[in-house]
């Protein structure tokens, strides 16, 4: 989910296993057969970071891998949301197993950490793209 708030955009820090590094990331989390994606997604970022997002808009869907997943038994599709009207409701507590640090960072800033290779996760790419594109050039 992509969360703006006074031009900034809320970033998870998050250790990922198969790439054993540290991720720069959007909040967000996998959807259950049974859950809504909106509902996922507002969970996942109140879990993941304390901060509630009652209004969210659909803002993208992607399909990562299409040439190459077998599309027969995943469910490729990713729905990402924007919220501009976020509340903190909890204070972060970092999880070891799932985010180790939140932050509110600037737009520039995210796009040199894009140019730097130091943001590669796909969704967030996407995500802080399309906002600079569509949302922010108006």
């Amino acid at each position: 989910m992509l969360v703006v708030d006074d031009d900034k955009v809320l970033l998870t820090a998050q250790y990922r296993y198969l790439t054993d590094g540290l991720s720069l990331e959007i909040p967000g989390g996998n959807c259950a057969e049974a859950e809504a994606p909106a509902d996922v997604a507002r969970r996942e970022c109140f879990e993941e970071t304390g901060v509630w997002c009652e209004h969210l808009e659909p803002f993208f869907r992607t399909r990562a891998g299409e040439g190459t997943l077998d599309t027969d038994t995943l469910d490729t599709d990713t729905s990402v949301f924007y919220c501009d009207r976020p509340t903190r409701k909890t204070e972060f507590v970092p999880k070891p197993s799932e985010v180790l640090g939140i932050g509110w960072v600037p737009f520039d800033d995210c796009l040199s950490a894009i140019r730097k290779g130091e943001i590669v996760n796909l969704c967030t790419v996407a995500a802080v793209l399309r906002y600079l594109a569509f949302v922010k050039a108006g």
